[in-house]
């Protein structure tokens, strides 16, 4: 089947605008007076340009066609970043298989004259013309705001569902420590105030939450007139996860506060002696500060905003003493997506735990490393 015939049947506005030598002065001026930029190139291997309107310099900071052409090779092929190719000519592919129907769309980076990179919105049609063979007409738009835009809401909703997971799970485990105690008044009170403290912490977040959304609707009114097998199955309220380590000394670097409670009455609890610190250099300070072999373990949370996890590790493992088989270190994550997962194990860490917090896993991973019974 020729190429040409696989185009959808209703396509005919697209159909009509069909390029020859004697349209293409009047696709030019009619190229220059649409919104955004706009590509003609012939589907060879070279993909080589028939034609480009100005937005197109625009888009890519230049001052002229020698330019353009200097940057690209005057090829679509030289519009699109290397690194997203692939997925464009899958988009081509699909619409010459008349999988996509009239237009293909696919967003993309591109890197402009001043070496900056863009992205790309990008709607194609794949066309024939008799006199310049297989072709397709493109239509560009610059959406680097719009996409940074997303990029940084996408962000926002993950710290703000992180922020959100740490009091929720501190007041789940604080609520089955104080039912492990139902017979101690004075260990009762403190786990349910500190499960009450972390109440308080969870409603100012959303709070904070209902204002921004509240400031975000009003801006927008404004512009319209201008782990799944780590399960704690203990229902009973007899949450104990005792362990009988001797003398076995725990080092948390963990800059949430609640988080830093909550990990050191974990541990307390299954009778580790435990230092806490808020920061990743703190870490690598207090191991510095002591003699080899002073901690048995290390708990380290990745997102600290100072030294993160991974670099503070990697500082670590530089120490005498502290190689991975001398000095477990254990990640501690709100995300467990496998590049995370990879990364904790590049930096040199042990293992990779995430959030939100179990007891029971935490105490059998520490006691797995330091060869205590799990």
């Amino acid at each position: 089947m020729q190429k040409e015939n696989r185009m959808n049947t209703n396509d005919f506005e697209l159909n009509e605008f069909v390029l020859t030598k004697k349209t293409l002065p009047i696709i030019r001026e009619f190229a220059e007076h649409i919104p955004g930029g706009f590509v003609i190139y012939q589907e060879n291997e070279n993909r080589d340009i028939i034609f480009i309107n100005n937005v197109i310099l625009d888009i890519y900071k230049c001052d002229t066609l020698d330019e353009f052409k200097e940057l690209t090779g005057y090829t679509f092929t030289g519009m699109v970043h290397p690194d997203d190719f692939s997925k464009v000519q899958d988009s081509i592919d699909a619409q010459v298989e008349g999988k996509h129907g009239s237009l293909d769309h696919v967003e993309y980076r591109i890197t402009t004259r001043d070496g900056k990179t863009r992205w790309i919105d990008d709607y194609g049609h794949f066309s024939h013309s008799e006199d310049y063979g297989d072709l397709y007409y493109v239509f560009l738009m610059d959406i680097t705001e719009k996409h940074l835009a997303m990029k940084a809401r996408s962000s926002f909703f993950f710290r703000m569902s992180h922020e959100l997971l740490t009091p929720m799970n501190a007041i789940s485990n604080f609520i089955k420590l104080a039912l492990g105690h139902k017979d101690d008044p004075s260990l009762l009170i403190e786990y349910l105030e500190k499960a009450d403290g972390a109440s308080d912490n969870m409603i100012a977040l959303i709070d904070d939450l209902v204002e921004i959304n509240r400031a975000s609707i009003a801006q927008k009114a404004a512009e319209g007139s201008s782990d799944p097998d780590s399960t704690l199955n203990d229902e009973t309220g007899n949450t104990q996860f005792k362990t009988d380590p001797g003398i076995h000394r725990v080092l948390v670097a963990e800059d949430n506060e609640i988080n830093q409670i909550l990990l050191q009455t974990i541990l307390e609890e299954a009778g580790f002696e435990v230092e806490t610190v808020d920061d990743g250099m703190p870490a690598y300070e207090m191991i510095c500060s002591h003699p080899e072999g002073f901690y048995n373990i290390v708990l380290m949370d990745i997102q600290m905003k100072k030294t993160n996890g991974f670099d503070a590790t990697r500082l670590i493992r530089e120490l005498p003493g502290c190689s991975e088989d001398e000095l477990p270190i254990i990640a501690l994550s709100a995300n467990s997506r496998d590049d995370d997962i990879r990364e904790s194990m590049e930096s040199g860490m042990n293992a990779h735990l995430a959030k939100p917090y179990d007891p029971v896993q935490i105490v059998s991973t520490i006691n797995r490393f330091c060869h205590l019974p799990i």
